[in-house]
């Protein structure tokens, strides 16, 4: 039946013009032609301009078709997206899901604020993407009750994204990082400085939450969506009053909000 439908839509090319039909079979799919919503499911005899054309299918906000087309003046442009994607299986085509992932993780934003925690530097975190995978980190803390009893943190990471892909609606990068810092813990004047030296690999995953607002876990859950968790693994050389304490793996984690 189908392929009479596409025979059928190619006689129609010199009655009706330069015209474009996506034929898809999922009635969840979105079709756009240059950006704009065109209809569900299947779009037929949509006038168009001779010339280049980009179709676009999504399914659940994630694209599983994404192809420029030429359309030749006084004919008709028929693409079955059907054939380009296992929708029973659920399984978007890798190139588009990889481009998919980079350009959220791209519209996310530069600037992130939040918590990181591990063995040595902990507290308050900001992120800045000087370049398209390429960030800085800095991490702190500051305690004073006296002059003599006081408690800092700070530590400094550069941080590289190395890949992007979807799970879900959820964005996942892998990234690596290379830092130092220090803990400077001052008890009735004695300073015990605590330094780390550190390299290794961290996953960031988006946070979504099908929690609803209407207990305080729900409001509480609805707070975090759309933040993202780290967990790292790093090499870790820690240096306590300038002598070697620890030299191994070290778990860390915390999260961030973009902006």
């Amino acid at each position: 039946m189908e392929k009479i439908l596409l025979v059928l839509l190619c006689l129609m090319a010199i009655a009706f013009g330069e015209t474009i039909n996506v034929i898809n079979d999922d009635q969840q799919a979105l079709i756009y032609v240059d950006g704009k919503l065109a209809g569900a499911q299947t779009v037929y005899d949509l006038a168009v301009e001779p010339g280049s054309h980009h179709i676009k299918v999504e399914k659940d906000k994630r694209v599983i078709y994404s192809q420029i087309v030429e359309v030749e003046a006084g004919k008709v442009k028929t693409i079955n997206t059907s054939t380009f994607v296992d929708v029973k299986t659920d399984v978007t085509n890798r190139g588009a899901k990889l481009t998919e992932a980079k350009r959220a993780r791209e519209s996310r934003g530069d600037l992130a604020v939040g918590v990181l925690l591990s063995p040595i530097v902990s507290g308050i975190s900001g992120k800045y993407f000087v370049a398209d995978r390429l960030g800085f980190q800095v991490s702190g803390w500051l305690s004073s009750q006296s002059a003599s009893n006081s408690f800092s943190t700070l530590g400094l990471r550069a941080i590289y994204t190395l890949s992007d892909t979807l799970a879900g609606s959820r964005t996942i990068s892998l990234y690596s990082f290379a830092g130092a810092g220090n803990n400077i813990n001052v008890v009735n004047s004695v300073e015990d400085l605590k330094e780390v030296i550190e390299l290794g690999f961290g996953i960031e995953s988006q946070f979504r939450s099908a929690a609803t607002s209407d207990t305080i876990f729900g409001v509480f859950m609805s707070l975090l969506n759309d933040s993202y968790l780290d967990f790292e693994f790093a090499y870790n050389r820690h240096l306590q009053n300038h002598g070697v304490a620890f030299d191994g793996i070290v778990l860390s984690g915390g999260i961030m909000f973009y902006f």
